[in-house]
């Protein structure tokens, strides 16, 4: 089999739009089989199912905001931290279904409180992270191989009392003022 065709087989859980999962599952049926072209797409459209679809202007503007705004200060591996718990609750049925419907989601991110789209915004392009922030927001996450919060859905600034969902949870990552924790299972 072509190498090009099984590197499409095995990965085919990776987020792809459903005009590339239609084109490659025709190159298998032709190249491989039906029954190839068909495991392939059940798994293609099944991973693209639960996998949130990234934010793009104004949407992609608020959720780099509250990267900005909650973890400009830890850098940007901090806010690629908070990216992945966005994105953890996205893929989640408890929460709303988009990075964007996420973010505003009340009393989620402090950050946002009595702040429109428009203001946070703004606060947040005045930062030297921006940039960055907007990087991040483009895509998936990324995870890092020795610090990542994958699978963690809620975090809390290391210098506040402990809330009330945190009390009797056991921390998956400490980094920098942020403390993550997976809630849901």
């Amino acid at each position: 089999m072509d190498a090009i065709i099984r590197n499409y087989i095995d990965t085919a859980d990776k987020p792809r739009s459903f005009e590339q999962i239609k084109a490659i599952g025709r190159m298998i049926e032709r190249h491989v089989s039906n029954l190839a072209a068909a495991s392939f797409m059940a798994i293609a459209m099944s991973a693209n199912a639960a996998s949130p679809k990234v934010p793009e202007g104004n949407e992609r503007n608020l959720c780099a905001a509250v990267l900005v705004l909650e973890a400009a200060g830890e850098g940007r591996l901090g806010m690629e931290l908070v990216w992945q718990v966005v994105w953890q609750r996205a893929s989640s049925d408890r929460w709303r279904s988009t990075p964007y419907g996420v973010c505003r989601q009340p009393l989620q991110f402090s950050c946002l409180n009595g702040l429109t789209d428009g203001q946070a915004i703004a606060k947040a392009q005045r930062s030297s992270m921006w940039r960055h922030a907007l990087g991040i927001t483009s895509a998936p996450p990324v995870y890092n191989s020795k610090v990542n919060a994958k699978g963690c859905d809620h975090y809390h600034a290391t210098y506040i009392r402990t809330p009330y969902w945190a009390k009797g949870e056991k921390p998956r990552l400490t980094y920098k003022k942020h403390i993550f924790y997976k809630l849901e299972d």
